[in-house]
């Protein structure tokens, strides 16, 4: 079992960066285009950012978008890096990994927070994408701070 320092674990910002937008990288000849592509993105990403309590679809996400679910997906990956389903899916565990940091309540009521099933679903999630469970996550960062 490898041990985390909490300095590892508590700059969440850190760990997942959100990328600005490269509408240079989307590979669209006409620059009026490309910039109706960029805002149609911008678009997407403010509507994962509010929507932080819930899975968002990709039907969803590209009607907000007003593009095609494949158009949208391969401009959002070209201008974040990563596909939007898992844009979101770090978004929100981030967002759980912060309540659990700051000790507010139990990895259920994080679970709960950002829209998981349940704790077990969250755990899973959680422990794939940081490399801890949350349980320890959250004991480690309390110790440090």
């Amino acid at each position: 079992m490898a041990f985390f320092s909490p300095l590892e674990l508590l700059p969440i910002a850190q760990l997942t960066p959100v990328p600005l937008c490269h509408s240079d990288g989307l590979d669209i000849a006409k620059p009026s285009t490309r910039r109706d592509i960029f805002r149609r993105l911008e678009r997407a990403r403010a509507h994962l950012h509010d929507h932080l309590d819930r899975s968002v679809a990709l039907a969803e996400l590209a009607s907000v978008a007003r593009l095609s679910q494949f158009h949208l997906a391969r401009y959002f990956k070209r201008a974040f890096g990563e596909a939007p389903v898992s844009y979101h899916r770090a978004l929100r565990l981030e967002r759980a990994a912060r309540f659990l940091a700051a000790g507010r309540g139990s990895v259920a009521q994080a679970a709960e927070l950002i829209g998981y099933s349940d704790a077990v679903a969250l755990s899973h999630a959680f422990r794939k994408h940081f490399g801890v469970p949350p349980q320890r996550y959250a004991m480690t960062a309390r110790e440090a701070g």
